[in-house]
């Protein structure tokens, strides 16, 4: 979708606006319930656009009563709020391993990030083929992690605490150490960079010929 973006912005003449309709996969879901990473991946569809966004066009369904009129505001609200992803990515590179569960990693890293930077508007994602490896890294630019927590936080169970901050993002605190017996069992590395209150780096690298 990203590349046919591109083209219509490539085709149309410079004052041209472009008026984007939400994905049904967010104006449709049974009791408006829908998913933040559903808003963030339509949104940064749409920044591929550059400067010739016009307007969103919201349609929804006719089942929707007023007693959900809450709900609509938060969709708009999540709307104003959505992280816009930033990609920055190497030359195709072939690994073996298990797809889906490399996949949970990156979508573990890039939840975690867009939940801890409820005041920023951006995530970079990168990835780059580095001697015979390959590595990811999702970076934001919120909270943070306190130092005195960094060591802990691949540990099962563990979940730093920011404070009050803490409290609105409620969670088992599994998904780092899953992430980091998947990347384990693919004979790669996790590692992170944080600091407290400017943002995180979380990178993880696999071998370009991983074995399970």
């Amino acid at each position: 979708m990203r590349s046919t973006v591109i083209k219509w912005a490539e085709s149309v003449p410079d004052d041209f606006r472009f008026t984007f309709k939400i994905s049904k996969t967010i104006t449709h879901p049974k009791e408006l319930k829908f998913a933040v990473k559903d808003i963030n991946d339509f949104i940064a569809t749409v920044e591929n656009i550059g400067d010739k966004k016009g307007c969103l066009l919201g349609q929804f369904p006719p089942s929707l009563k007023i007693e959900k009129l809450d709900k609509l505001q938060d969709l708009l609200d999540a709307l104003g709020e959505a992280h816009i992803i930033n990609y920055k990515l190497a030359d195709s590179a072939i690994i073996t391993g298990d797809r889906n569960c490399i996949g949970q990693v990156i979508t573990n890293l890039m939840s975690n990030a867009i939940k801890y930077s409820p005041g920023a508007d951006e995530i970079l994602v990168s990835c780059a083929i580095i001697k015979e490896n390959v590595k990811i890294c999702v970076e934001d630019f919120g909270f943070g992690i306190p130092s005195n927590y960094q060591s802990k936080i691949f540990e099962r169970f563990f979940r730093a605490n920011h404070d009050s901050k803490q409290n609105t993002f409620p969670g088992l605190g599994l998904g780092l150490y899953i992430s980091s017996q998947i990347i384990k069992k693919h004979a790669g590395n996790i590692e992170f960079h944080s600091v407290d209150n400017i943002g995180s780096t979380f990178c993880f690298t696999l071998p370009l010929q991983s074995v399970m």
